[in-house]
């Protein structure tokens, strides 16, 4: 401590689960939870009746209702389909044959492997028709297949994704006498089905089929514990997946091509990945892509308009203002320990705080600040941004001439200084205002269905508004001023998006930037504050719990 801005996010993670796609994935693979011993696809024989599915398609992570039921589709994936298109070979690394089974030969040489991975979860929820009755649950699992077919399965493995056939049997026909040291994949619900289709055509061919083989792998078949591998890769290798897809765009600037980025990085978004992976990914888009086309896919995902935000920051934090100490330091408190010591007296203009919950933390915030002010600093250049409005009154208190506010306050100030008329209002009340003054225009609706989003918390919602007020500023300002109305989350986006243009109030300008619980504000938040740091060369000392 401190720990450098460039250090952010770095983390380690002591369980891999399948509650990191989900919370309601219950169980460990045992007697009890939705994810029990019992789900495996030899006693899960059955068919998606809520979705269709088709072949080689996905699902998007979302929450709907249907009746009594509340349906949750949860991807696991951690590239979509469509994207996927762009991947044309995968390094032998990744084939791991040890988790395939052999089900078939040729004449003592050529062989078929099969193999298998979860690739989404559906899980229904029935209310009950009755007061006393309980809540029933149902769990679908679509599967990724695999068969793979070589003579003398070498260790040198070349796989390859095709996934423009059009049906299952031309798939496997199509497999079988042409393509030697290929791996082909579909995607289904019910496994034995399909298995039996296969088996059919394998004979068909003249092969020799070992079903028993097949069924043990699926009776061993464990998907809780194929989920957990899953999750580990989310957590611990994303970043070489979104590496090889953009490897494997050729032509990066056709608008096709770029598409299949933008809807994975989109994707990634929806879950929560560590943020030191999201450094690796952001390395990756600017090796793979000019500068317009690496702030355009930046802007897909608020955690890599994140990294871009800090990699800008640092590449800049020599024109920051920096503190100086006096020849003779003040003297600190000797109730603080070496490690707070070191944070409250660094000159680092850009600097993270981190220390568990009840170490002192509020505590090193207030001895900061008397120690920039014993080494000269006005306290009115000084602005403090808490999370709660009792920590910022807190401060207020201890140091009256000190800039104390929530991060909210501060953008809300800076945004009626340039739109005194808008009222503050809720995302509902804007949405009915919307509804009454705008009830067949097209703009309006597609504000609306924004809006909507943003009020249920929807998969990338901020960063949907985000775009959307980027290119339909004018048209955005122009409804805000007929209806003289506002709220919290279109305050900070139009903020943001306005920086460098945008009149600020002097209670909100500084030299030196400190934020209380940073974890607690939102990344959009964050993000902001990055950039008013950067445009207006503060240095920013920012304390958080690990």
């Amino acid at each position: 401590m401190p720990i450098l801005l460039n250090e952010i996010g770095k983390q380690s993670v002591k369980e891999y689960t399948p509650k990191f796609f989900n919370s309601k994935l219950t169980g460990a693979g045992k007697s009890v939870g939705l994810l029990n011993k019992d789900l495996n696809p030899a006693n899960a024989k059955k068919k998606n009746s809520m979705i269709d599915l088709g072949y080689n398609s996905d699902i998007e992570k979302k929450k709907y209702t249907n009746g009594l039921s509340e349906v949750t589709c949860i991807p696991l994936y951690t590239i979509p389909f469509y994207s996927e298109h762009e991947i044309k070979e995968i390094p032998s690394k990744d084939l791991d044959t040890s988790n395939m089974v052999q089900i078939a030969t040729h004449n003592n040489s050529t062989k078929i492997l099969f193999g298998m991975e979860p690739r989404y979860i559906i899980l229904e929820e029935i209310q009950p028709s009755t007061p006393s009755g309980k809540i029933s649950k149902d769990v679908t699992i679509c599967y990724d297949m695999f068969f793979y077919m070589d003579k003398n399965l070498p260790g040198d493995i070349e796989a390859v994704y095709n996934t423009k056939l059009d049906s299952f049997e031309t798939y496997v026909k199509g497999m079988i006498p042409l393509t030697t040291n290929k791996l082909h994949r579909m995607m289904c619900t019910d496994i034995y089905d399909t298995l039996a289709k296969a088996y059919e055509i394998l004979k068909d061919a003249g092969y020799d089929v070992d079903v028993a083989a097949a069924d043990d792998y699926l009776g061993d078949y464990s998907i809780y514990e194929r989920i957990c591998k899953i999750s580990e890769r989310w957590q611990t290798k994303i970043h070489e997946d979104i590496e090889l897809l953009l490897t494997n765009m050729h032509m990066a600037k056709a608008p096709h091509r770029l598409s299949a980025a933008v809807q994975a990085l989109s994707h990634l978004e929806k879950y929560a990945v560590p943020l030191d992976l999201y450094k690796d990914i952001y390395k990756s888009i600017t090796n793979h892509f000019d500068s317009d086309i690496v702030e355009m896919l930046c802007k897909q995902n608020l955690n890599l308009l994140l990294s871009s935000t800090l990699d800008n920051l640092n590449k800049n934090k020599s024109t920051l203002v920096q503190l100086s100490a006096p020849t003779t330091p003040p003297a600190i408190d000797p109730m603080f320990s070496t490690e707070q010591i070191r944070a409250i007296t660094t000159t680092e203009p850009l600097a993270l705080v981190q220390a568990g919950a009840g170490s002192g933390k509020s505590t090193v915030v207030l001895a900061r600040i008397k120690y920039m002010v014993d080494c000269g600093v006005a306290p009115e250049d000084i602005t403090v941004l808490s999370f709660t409005n009792a920590a910022a009154d807190n401060i207020t208190a201890k140091n009256p001439n000190v800039h104390s506010m929530t991060i909210a306050k501060m953008i809300h100030l800076i945004y009626s200084t340039n739109f005194a008329d808008h009222e503050l209002s809720s995302l509902d009340t804007i949405i009915n205002s919307l509804d009454i003054e705008y009830p067949n225009d097209p703009f309006a609706y597609d504000f609306r269905k924004k809006l909507s989003n943003l009020r249920k918390n929807d998969n990338n919602c901020f960063t949907k508004m985000n775009d959307f007020i980027e290119k339909n500023y004018d048209e955005v300002i122009a409804v805000l001023d007929r209806l003289g109305q506002t709220t919290l989350e279109l305050e900070i986006i139009i903020c943001y998006q306005k920086i460098s243009q945008f009149t600020e109030p002097p209670e909100v300008q500084s030299k030196y930037l400190i934020i209380d619980e940073v974890q607690d504000n939102s990344i959009f938040e964050f993000i902001y504050a990055l950039k008013y740091v950067e445009k207006h060369k503060e240095s920013l000392f920012m304390v958080g719990r690990l």
